[in-house]
């Protein structure tokens, strides 16, 4: 493998940068060098450009838990090693050299006189071959430091011990020692850690270790390391997701939450305009999830651990995937879990992170929620294609035949116009399945024509502004939610209310909705108190008709009031303190 010098020196340095937890210094070289597409973003490309992927596999399987130099580091020891053997060399030439001019190998079978202690001969075979010939600067082929005599003997050659300090960054390395024998230096001075991660890793949420083996579930089953994604697949999901116009930079993002604001922890953060149904839809998931572990019909949010938070995060992505990959379908065939091998994908296009990933097929819901845990160190970092693993990961549980089957115009992609999300994907994250309509069941217009809404009863609830201008009905299924979580669609945006007791469900007033926005870098907590209007609310004043109601827009009413009144007809919202959303 000959790689341009170039590239295999920015590696370098970079891999340096990033295992030294220097982030802004990395972002720097971005600016100042960006990358190229060639760019060698992992660990593994990075050691085969250097002829060190096969020593550094051996020693790893040695030293399975102690953390390794960079490539650099091991170059720089590499070379440090070469010049003390040479000198110790030298010395002894001129300490008899008469004898040294005269010494000849021995064989392999013949002991050692005691002068050769110090620095035994070599059998001609574990000669070392002088330091490879560059390429293109360090661009050296993959058996530069893999020569035939090497291999032969490295049954006999037994990696060093490590001896784990403490570097000028504050973390754990390993001290490799400097081995007298030249041949043996070679070797041993140039490790790394074997593991394929890319350089920029986001070290506040490191990736969980997935052995080889495979993930565990809940209940401890194992679940097995899946497969590469297919060149089709990548191009049908891609082209379901986003039709011809591709990914759009504001749907690069992770699923992270919101942090230093008190009482909005379990927040997850929107950094741009367009992928806010996804977002909310995830909110709806996460929040469902927290209700169904205190056993109760709502969620409660405040007073947890990040750690509560994240589970519930894991546990309700997962729910999204197995009911999608079973709603409403004769069999299923199980869901699937999509996750880039390398631990940070910053720095790579989509296309650079799906040729990395690999998709996991799980068989339930508990091995659902395993695997997904192990993802949520690469789907958490904030620049990352989180947000997209999981789309992918979504599509794919579903199928592609079952989306199109699902939807009114199987053509369509999930992906609107200017980069919005629709409501079939919407839906899918909140029920299963990608219908286009929010209505109960099926409306049949005529013989040639139906119209599909949503299958069942639902878990999560959905309101919609469009329904108070009468342009659309929401069904019961959705707007009498299992778990008091309704994500709302209001001026073309998707966001989330929520009740933290059953009175919302039930009709009881006056009860508390809490109101949070992704994207609008809320910072504080909004809470709604709904009680009962004396004039029958906005409903009684906009009267029941489509002129009517059209009337109301563009008034100084908050729309998410109206929205309320789709839900809760007749009543009065208290913003209790908070500006009102206009």
């Amino acid at each position: 493998m000959s790689v341009s010098g170039d590239l295999v020196a920015d590696a370098l340095v970079r891999e340096y940068l990033a295992k030294a937890g220097l982030k802004e210094t990395l972002k720097l070289l971005d600016q100042e060098k960006p990358r190229s597409p060639d760019a060698i973003s992992n660990r593994s490309t990075l050691r085969k450009a250097v002829g060190l992927e096969k020593y550094s596999a051996k020693l790893k399987k040695r030293h399975p838990d102690e953390p390794l130099p960079t490539t650099l580091e091991m170059l720089v020891n590499y070379t440090q090693a070469k010049i003390k053997a040479a000198e110790a060399a030298a010395e002894s030439e001129e300490v008899s050299p008469g004898k040294a001019a005269a010494r000849k190998p021995p064989s392999r079978s013949a002991p050692s006189s005691d002068n050769s202690r110090s620095h035994p001969p070599l059998p001609v075979e574990d000669e070392p071959s002088p330091p490879p010939r560059p390429k293109q600067g360090f661009g050296f082929s993959s058996d530069s430091f893999q020569s035939d005599s090497l291999s032969r003997n490295a049954t006999r050659l037994e990696p060093p011990e490590l001896r784990p300090t403490t570097n000028s960054f504050g973390s754990r390395s390993s001290e490799l020692p400097l081995a007298r024998n030249p041949v043996q230096a070679s070797q041993d001075q140039m490790v790394m850690e074997d593991f394929d991660e890319d350089f920029d890793a986001d070290f506040s949420h490191p990736a969980p270790t997935i052995s080889r083996q495979g993930v565990s579930a809940k209940g401890g089953t194992q679940i097995s390391v899946g497969e590469p994604l297919s060149p089709d697949e990548m191009k049908t999901v891609k082209e379901k997701l986003f039709g011809t116009m591709g990914a759009p930079d504001s749907w690069k993002q992770g699923l992270f939450f919101k942090e230093n604001v008190k009482g909005l922890e379990y927040g997850l953060v929107q950094k741009q305009g367009g992928p806010c149904g996804v977002l909310a839809a995830v909110q709806a998931q996460m929040l469902c999830s927290l209700a169904t572990k205190a056993g109760t019909t709502s969620p409660k949010v405040v007073d947890l651990t990040r750690k509560q938070y994240e589970d519930a995060l894991a546990d309700g992505i997962a729910q999204a995937l197995w009911k999608a990959s079973s709603a409403g379908l004769r069999s299923a065939n199980g869901a699937y879990v999509v996750n880039c091998s390398e631990r940070s994908t910053q720095g790579m296009t989509l296309d650079m992170c799906l040729r990395q990933s690999k998709k996991t097929r799980v068989k339930s819901l508990e091995e659902a929620q395993g695997a997904v845990r192990s993802c949520l160190g690469v789907w958490m970092e904030q620049d990352g294609w989180g947000l997209l693993l999981f789309l992918y990961s979504l599509v794919l549980s579903r199928g592609i035949q079952n989306i199109k089957g699902d939807m009114d115009e199987p053509n369509n992609s999930l992906m609107g116009a200017h980069g919005y999300c629709t409501q079939d994907l919407v839906n899918l994250i909140i029920c299963g399945s990608s219908v286009t309509n929010v209505f109960n069941g099926i409306n049949k217009l005529d013989e040639h024509t139906t119209l599909k809404g949503v299958p069942g009863q639902s878990k999560i609830g959905f309101l919609s502004l469009f329904e108070w201008y009468q342009y659309i009905e929401v069904g019961s299924y959705y707007k009498q939610p299992d778990v008091a979580v309704w994500v709302v669609c209001c001026e073309s945006h998707f966001t989330c209310i929520f009740a933290t007791d059953s009175r919302a469900n039930e009709n009881r007033r006056p009860f508390d909705l809490y109101y949070y926005d992704g994207l609008a870098n809320q910072d504080e907590v909004i809470r709604f108190t709904v009680t009962r209007s004396e004039h029958g609310g906005h409903t009684a004043r906009a009267g029941d008709t489509v002129g009517s109601r059209g009337k109301t827009e563009g008034d100084l009413t908050p729309p998410l009031e109206f929205v309320i009144e789709t839900r809760w007809p007749g009543v009065e919202v208290n913003w209790n303190g908070a500006e009102p959303i206009l």
